[in-house]
């Protein structure tokens, strides 16, 4: 139970990744992705628009990833999986609609996370500085050049769960310095 009962607001904020190739990726390591980034974003989707339905009001955001925007050699089955958290974010949206509740996306760029220190020991060679090897990232994928925060994230979210947002839904805002212009 939620205080009084009611659920304004929900950010759905949950995701793992796997840093195995393509060729590599077992059926297992695909469905464990499977089963946070898409099973575990549409759970969370359905529980929360159970509770806002009835009050014909709320907001929610889902935090995919670029990485859905398109597919890559690097991090396929989890572009994959937030490909499906993008889709599942608009399917949601069509269904919310009607009851003036908006679901919306914000998908993170590069930020240096557990995740993206994860990819680091994936692909960093031998002999070469981990800082430096993140930075070249960042040179070769954000137009802006630098990589993003936690903060920007945040703001983002605020904004789709502020007055100013109320005509926006089904939309995911990607803030990624450039580096997945749609």
């Amino acid at each position: 139970k939620f205080g009084n009962g009611k659920l304004d607001i929900m950010v759905n904020n949950a995701g793992v990744i796997g840093t195995d190739s393509f060729l590599d990726t077992t059926v297992d390591e695909f469905k464990r992705q499977l089963d946070i980034n898409v099973v575990g974003v549409s759970n969370a989707l359905q529980i929360a628009l159970k509770k806002m339905i009835p009050n014909k009001a709320g907001k929610i955001v889902v935090i995919p990833s670029i990485a859905g925007r398109k597919g890559a050699s690097l991090l396929s089955h989890y572009s994959a999986s937030k490909a499906a958290a993008i889709n599942l974010t608009q399917s949601a949206a069509y269904v919310a609609a009607p009851y003036r509740i908006n679901v919306n996306g914000v998908a993170p760029g590069i930020i240096r996370t557990s995740m993206w220190e994860e990819i680091l020991d994936g692909v960093t060679p031998e002999g070469v500085d981990r800082d430096e090897n993140f930075d070249n990232f960042i040179k070769a994928l954000i137009p802006l050049g630098v990589p993003q925060t936690e903060q920007n994230i945040a703001d983002a979210v605020l904004f789709f769960c502020s007055d100013l947002a109320d005509e926006i839904t089904g939309q995911t805002l990607n803030v990624d310095g450039g580096a997945a212009m749609n």
